[in-house]
């Protein structure tokens, strides 16, 4: 049967071919699209030379995969194909009856190369153009096999398993016109054939003319983290250089490419290209709570790969996830499975697997009309802040670079004695949209970790205009050794503002956590966001620690993971972010109460900008604001020595205390903002606390397991208004939150204590901390005291009060 019906598709598909040459008009345009393989040595050689188009094929010594010819009518779609389909199964379900998983629905697949091929209007530039989509599968589809009995072990766990397919694809969309010459609208570099290029070649019959058209290259570049550094701050725009440099370090295997990749674009038209491996990973799961089934029965598609837009007018958009999705484990139990008896006394425990995905995205970056290098964008590698496998800290380089019929800037105004243009002739420069840019705010980002000790005494001798030699400070200690960089990230942005984020997407349960039947996700990395005077900055510190949840008596091992994140988070507006030179943004103690083996809690992290010199300086008129706030801690009989004392003479009494060992510094906050706005720091860990339970059971009074968590972030947080009054006065509106101790879940037993009470209420976490909330008017330059906190602590032996500072900064 089979049979039958793959003869009688292929008739059909040979009538229809047919049909279309008969059927064909005058007007139409035959196209030919090959997709072919070259030596990477021979393309870099011949894109060096910058050599006529005609005949570059054949001088590249092209190996044709797929040749594919059709004609273009000017009316209606062309879809020519080579290859074949396949059924894939795209839901699940699970039949109770049967007792295994049924495929729920299906999926035909073309499985080869497809093109579909359409024109377009010329829109004033002569030569036709053919809108052209395309899809390539690299290598036959494989299934990734997801086992969904949970409580199987070993080859047990084999025996039960949905499949979801895993493509590797070119997708290629976009415009071209149609010229003389054979054209390139797609080149990459195959993920793991560094020696291969990949070339997608296009021509069509009705060229008589140059057609214009522009070639866009992205290459990602993983250079170690601190020669890129050194780089950025020598004060060289020059990127040009900066490639050369590159590509040495390649050379000289120090560094590596990670991506390359180049898509045409035509004038008036968005242009996209995505490469790599295509994995469907699970949505949803079906539960079944007595055998502890969870069946994946939706999927979503998520790339491994690179993705690369560039529109019209030069905006530029990029995606890669540099390395695959990454199975983690998860404790599943079922405290109420039946028993033999038919009652819900049994408890079942196993383990589940779920997906992370690892993605670096840079969102609103537009390019210059240059045919120089470009770099857009510097971040550290997706899995930089968990799951590394290498030695070292690196950093991922994205440059771009035009060819082609790069757009010219036009004059403006324009020079009298330039004829006038004819209005029905085709524009001098067909890519309109193009244009002269304002100067692109090239920002450098940099956290610098060391010793509390050392930072609050460098901190204290600080000059805000010594800035740039602070930081280069830091770096020399950084290379011997006593510092470490926690964050590095550079943008070329413009006054529009750019995105850019580089994370592990880590995936944890939200409801029904034993069991999960929902989940959300967290971006484990670094994510950066600036639009003229504001930026917003996360950087995670550390992977997340974890919760454990004990959910029975009975069953040791049935336990629940709630997973704590570990960041720092940046929210300010400053004209520090548009003023050339190096600025110090922020500085905060690690709160003690993160301390882990992982993170240490005697560190004071840094925050630095630098912008290049030949950026454009804000308005004169505005400034900044510097906000230092001080925590100090004392036993409660020194207490009052500290609320007496004056603001003039607290730098030396605290000073006096913290030699004598009688006080203790535990925080120093800085917070750089401008006049009239508010800026927001914060250094936490984000622990769960339970908010819903499944109760006990009258089989099983043991057991009770929680349903739903809220975050609860314990450490440092702080948000302030600063605004510059006529009176010379600065009014500070803070609130101040320091964490004194973890926050402390009740236990399973205590747990079950509550819920046997009736009038009993679960109190969540327990946390501790101190909190200062105030508006107060400043002297400038002096230190004030804050009025007495609103505390949570339990421990009354020991007091906190803190202390601040405003400055103006230039």
């Amino acid at each position: 049967m089979h049979a039958r019906w793959h003869s009688w598709m292929m008739l059909l598909m040979g009538a229809l071919a047919c049909s279309q040459q008969v059927v064909a008009q005058d007007a139409a345009i035959q196209v030919t699209v090959r997709i072919c393989e070259v030596k990477e040595s021979d393309w870099q050689r011949e894109m060096a030379g910058h050599n006529s188009p005609a005949g570059l094929r054949e001088r590249l010594q092209a190996r044709t995969l797929v040749e594919l010819t059709g004609l273009v009518k000017e009316e209606g779609i062309t879809m020519v194909r080579k290859g074949g389909k396949r059924e894939i199964v795209t839901e699940w379900e699970f039949d109770r009856a049967k007792d295994q998983a049924a495929a729920k629905g299906t999926r035909i697949e073309f499985i080869g190369t497809e093109v579909e091929l359409q024109q377009e209007p010329p829109k004033n530039l002569g030569a036709p153009r053919i809108g052209i989509t395309l899809k390539h599968d690299l290598a036959p589809p494989q299934l990734l096999t997801l086992p969904y009995d949970n409580k199987a072990v070993g080859a047990e766990r084999g025996k039960h398993t949905v499949t979801s397919p895993r493509y590797e694809r070119l997708h290629w969309q976009g415009e071209v016109l149609v010229g003389v010459h054979e054209r390139i609208i797609a080149s990459f570099r195959p993920a793991h054939d560094a020696d291969t290029r990949m070339v997608v070649f296009f021509k069509g019959s009705a060229g008589g003319t140059l057609a214009p058209g522009l070639e866009v290259e992205q290459t990602i570049y993983r250079v170690p983290e601190m020669s890129m550094i050194e780089w950025l701050l020598q004060g060289r725009p020059d990127d040009a250089a900066l490639a050369e440099h590159l590509q040495k370090e390649v050379v000289a295997g120090k560094a590596r490419i990670v991506s390359s990749m180049a898509l045409s674009l035509a004038p008036n038209a968005d242009s996209e290209m995505q490469t790599g491996t295509e994995w469907w990973l699970p949505t949803e799961t079906d539960q079944v709570f007595d055998r502890l089934y969870m069946v994946p029965v939706s999927f979503e598609s998520a790339l491994e790969g690179t993705r690369l837009k560039v529109t019209a007018t030069g905006g530029f958009q990029s995606f890669h996830a540099p390395r695959a999705p990454l199975a983690v484990q998860w404790p599943t139990s079922w405290l109420r499975a039946k028993d033999e008896h038919g009652a819900h006394s049994r408890a079942l425990h196993g383990w589940m697997d779920w997906y992370d995905r690892f993605e670096q995205e840079i969102v609103g970056a537009t390019l210059k009309d240059s045919t120089a290098p470009q770099l857009v964008a510097m971040m550290p590698p997706a899995d930089q802040a968990w799951g590394a496998e290498r030695q070292g800290r690196w950093l991922d380089v994205t440059m771009a670079q035009l060819s082609g019929d790069v757009p010219r800037p036009v004059p403006h105004p324009s020079p009298p004695e330039t004829a006038a243009a004819d209005p029905f002739g085709p524009p001098d420069n067909p890519f309109t949209g193009w244009s002269a840019q304002p100067p692109t705010m090239r920002s450098l980002y940099l956290g610098i970790a060391l010793d509390s000790k050392t930072a609050h005494d460098l901190l204290e001798a600080r000059k805000p205009e010594q800035d740039e030699t602070l930081l280069r400070d830091l770096l020399a200690r950084v290379k011997r050794g006593e510092a470490r960089v926690v964050t590095s990230a550079f943008a070329a942005h413009p006054s529009g503002g750019q995105t850019q984020s580089s994370a592990r997407i880590h995936a944890c349960p939200t409801e029904m956590p034993s069991i999960p039947s929902a989940w959300q996700t967290e971006r484990v990395g670094t994510w950066l966001e600036q639009h003229e005077y504001s930026m917003a900055l996360t950087q995670h510190l550390a992977p997340p620690a974890r919760t454990e949840w004990k959910l029975a008596r009975d069953l040791p091992e049935a336990v629940m993971w709630q997973p704590r994140f570990r960041r720092i988070s940046w929210l300010s507006s400053a004209t520090a972010l548009r003023t050339p030179g190096t600025h110090l943004l922020s500085a905060a103690d690690v709160p003690a109460v993160m301390a882990a083996t992982d993170l240490p809690a005697n560190e004071v992290l840094l925050l630095f900008s630098h912008l290049d010199s030949s950026a454009a300086a804000p308005d004169a008129k505005e400034h900044d604001l510097e906000l230092d706030a001080l925590i100090f801690e004392t036993s409660a009989k020194e207490a009052a020595a500290w609320e007496e004392v004056k603001s003039a003479e607290f730098e030396n009494f605290s000073r006096q205390k913290l030699e004598k060992g009688s006080a203790r510094l535990c925080s120093h906050v800085l917070l750089r903002a401008k006049s009239s706005t508010s800026g927001n720091l914060s250094i936490t860990e984000e622990h769960q606390t339970a908010t819903a339970f499944d109760p006990p059971s009258s089989d099983a009074p043991f057991r009770m397991r929680p349903t739903a968590t809220e975050p609860l972030p314990a450490g440092l947080q702080v948000e302030a208004s600063l605004t510059d009054d006529p009176d010379g006065q600065i009014h500070l509106s803070i609130k101040l939150q320091y964490s004194t101790a973890k926050p402390i879940e009740p236990v399973l037993e205590e747990t079950l204590r509550l819920s046997a009470s009736q009038n009993a209420l679960y109190p969540g976490a327990r946390h501790e901390f101190e909190e200062w909330t105030q508006g107060i008017s400043l002297e400038v330059g002096k230190y004030h005291r804050l009025l007495p906190p609103t505390s949570t602590s339990s421990d009354k032996s020991t007091v906190r009060s803190a202390w601040v500072r405003v400055r103006r900064a230039k």
